[in-house]
């Protein structure tokens, strides 16, 4: 599989001093979720400066500071911000900034328990699995479920919007941003031009888990399917190799995780769908 490749963009000159992350009273450290399809990060916060390493559409990172006033670039105009890890910095224009808690990034991981269904294509191997950081959610998805042969094809998608945590539920909410990848590991520069299998799924993005009990504890699950199952009994099932029900059911559960989990399974979800 080949390395995925994006555009890049971003430039400019400023000075820079520590203030407040954004204009929501949220402080430094705050979290930064990339928007452009590769962003540069330099030593310096102007465009003139050397590049240090770039971050992939999606990627969450980690801000400690910002310039002092603002600069346009591309017609944005937006701080640079100096990520945490490499000391660099990032134009802000690409960026979603929401909070950061250490202990407060979340994998929502699906567990699907499943047998006796004769299925193909994508969809049969996909699962919603998002992470959730500060008010976002990022996941990966597919967007043809049968791709051909052909050299160039669409594959893999990358979404990212808001959720909303309840007491008894997680919804979430649709679609922000939305980048893809051809199966060459090309990023898909105007996708919204493009056609493909979820694109109406894509732009009606919107689902809700509600949270439920079994005899093993506290799970979610999809809205849609309204019927509470108890896991271990599924399990049981679909382990007994005369039984012929078709069970599909997805459980998930709300783990721990970090933004260096995220960035790595976010890639790898793509590339397993490529």
């Amino acid at each position: 599989m080949k390395k995925i490749v994006g555009i890049v963009a971003f430039f400019f000159c400023i000075t820079y001093f520590t203030i407040s992350c954004y204009a929501q009273s949220n402080e430094f450290p705050c979290a930064g979720i990339v928007t452009a399809s590769k962003l540069i990060c330099r030593t310096e916060p102007f465009a003139g400066s050397t590049a240090i390493t770039s971050f992939n559409f999606s990627n969450p990172i980690v801000l400690i500071n910002k310039s002092k006033t603002k600069v346009r670039i591309n017609n944005i105009e937006e701080y640079w911000y100096q990520e945490q890890t490499t000391k660099g910095w990032v134009f802000g224009g690409y960026l979603l900034l929401t909070t950061f808690d250490a202990n407060n990034t979340f994998l929502f991981n699906p567990d699907r328990i499943f047998c006796n269904v004769i299925c193909g294509g994508a969809s049969c191997f996909y699962d919603f699995q998002p992470y959730l950081i500060g008010d976002y959610y990022i996941a990966y998805t597919y967007l043809n479920d049968y791709v051909g042969d052909e050299v160039k094809a669409l594959s893999a998608g990358i979404m990212i919007g808001k959720y909303k945590r309840y007491n008894d539920s997680i919804v979430f909410n649709k679609v922000l941003k939305f980048g893809g990848y051809y199966t060459t590991g090309e990023w898909v520069p105007n996708i919204e031009n493009e056609t493909y299998d979820l694109k109406e799924s894509v732009s009606k993005f919107h689902s809700t888990y509600y949270k439920v009990n079994d005899a093993d504890g506290t799970y979610y699950i999809d809205d849609l399917l309204k019927k509470v199952e108890s896991r271990s009994a599924l399990r049981k099932k679909c382990e007994d190799k005369t039984a012929k029900e078709e069970i599909w059911y997805t459980p998930y559960t709300l783990d721990k995780s970090t933004f260096e989990d995220c960035r790595k399974d976010i890639l790898q979800g793509v590339l397993k769908i490529k």
